[in-house]
């Protein structure tokens, strides 16, 4: 009876600790063999009969690259984990006979080394949990000492984590920040972007045709309207796995995404044009694209041997310093995500019909 009171105490001293949270409270996640799962499931089960209690995670079932499946569990609570923690404790001892530990079969003592095994992977994610980030905007301020985000729906937050940014390029500037609050409600940078007066950035795949009929159409927009106020930065989208760069539609849109880069950035006079002709010829080879644009068989050249030297360095550069989207294509306006571009006052009246995206 008294281990049910301070079971019962310490799930709800837990849970009430952590309603509290904000809405960027950690994901605690591990992931085990499907194997190994029923040992998990039978210990969470028999604690929860025993103690007349509830446990809540969530499981999702994949497939590993070897053609095994994997089991991840992901827990919102931190209560939980420990409770689980201590329902394979019992689940263990509940195997061992009493007075016969030295005589168990090789089966028990598989399931002990399993619920050992997923015991040690509970610690490992509580000490580093998975957060969902948030974005806010705001300026960033100093006292001469720290650093604080001043944002208009959350005051003064001070900043930790940023080692690898030089934060004091920051200062006083308005910028987009993401990040997860911490319990001290401190704010953990992942990500900062200074925000540009009626810049609109627009996220593409460069073979998307979703994403080019946008560029495109903004490009014809903005010609027929006049509007010199905005600036349009197109950025491209690539993935990031196992260490290597990769694209949806494979090698030939990272190649077609380093040469709309390029033209973007050393021959910015040929781009619009180039985005245009793209956006109506998708299966086109580049060169010949290059040419109807205006560039000479020099530039074009010029064009090939970046594409060989500089690869990894323009994609990396590309990938470090911009946003990171899975959709193409994806706008931001004045440092916010939006979803419509005829939401913005600029485009209104845009004749652009947003039907699809590639992700």
């Amino acid at each position: 009876m008294r281990k049910q009171l301070l079971l019962f105490c310490f799930l709800f001293c837990s849970l009430k600790a952590y309603s509290q949270q904000d809405l960027t409270s950690p994901q605690y996640e591990l992931k085990i063999r499907s194997e190994e799962y029923p040992v998990f499931s039978q210990a969470v089960f028999n604690g929860i009969y025993r103690y007349n209690s509830e446990t809540a995670y969530k499981t999702k079932v994949s497939r590993n690259e070897d053609g095994s499946l994997i089991c991840e569990i992901s827990i919102e609570n931190k209560g939980t984990v420990n409770t689980i923690k201590y329902f394979l404790s019992e689940y263990v001892m509940n195997l061992i006979p009493a007075g016969q530990s030295g005589n168990i079969g090789n089966d028990i003592r598989w399931k002990i080394s399993v619920a050992k095994s997923i015991s040690n992977k509970l610690d490992q994610s509580l000490i580093d949990p998975i957060r969902a980030t948030i974005t806010l905007n705001g300026y960033i301020q100093t006292d001469g000492e720290d650093f604080y985000l001043t944002s208009p729906t959350r005051g003064n937050l001070l900043l930790t984590d940023f080692d690898d940014l030089d934060i004091t390029n920051y200062i006083d500037q308005e910028v987009t920040l993401m990040g997860w609050i911490n319990e001290d409600q401190s704010i953990s940078i992942n990500e900062i972007y200074l925000i540009d007066d009626n810049t609109l950035e627009v996220y593409i795949m460069s073979l998307c045709p979703y994403g080019l009929n946008s560029v495109s159409s903004i490009f014809s927009h903005l010609d027929y309207t006049g509007n010199q106020d905005v600036s349009l930065e197109v950025k491209y989208i690539f993935d990031l796995k196992d260490g290597q760069y990769a694209s949806l539609h494979g090698e030939q849109e990272i190649i077609e995404n380093l040469v709309q880069m390029i033209i973007r950035d050393q021959y910015k006079s040929f781009y619009a044009e180039y985005m245009i002709l793209r956006s109506n010829e998708l299966r086109s080879d580049w060169n010949i694209l290059a040419k109807k644009c205006g560039l000479s068989e020099k530039q074009i050249k010029s064009i090939t041997k970046m594409i060989n030297d500089d690869r990894d360095f323009l994609i990396n550069a590309e990938y470090d310093n911009n946003r990171k989207f899975d959709a193409s294509p994806s706008f931001v306006w004045k440092g916010e995500e939006v979803l419509f571009l005829q939401h913005i006052q600029d485009f209104s009246d845009l004749q652009f019909k947003q039907d699809g995206s590639c992700q």
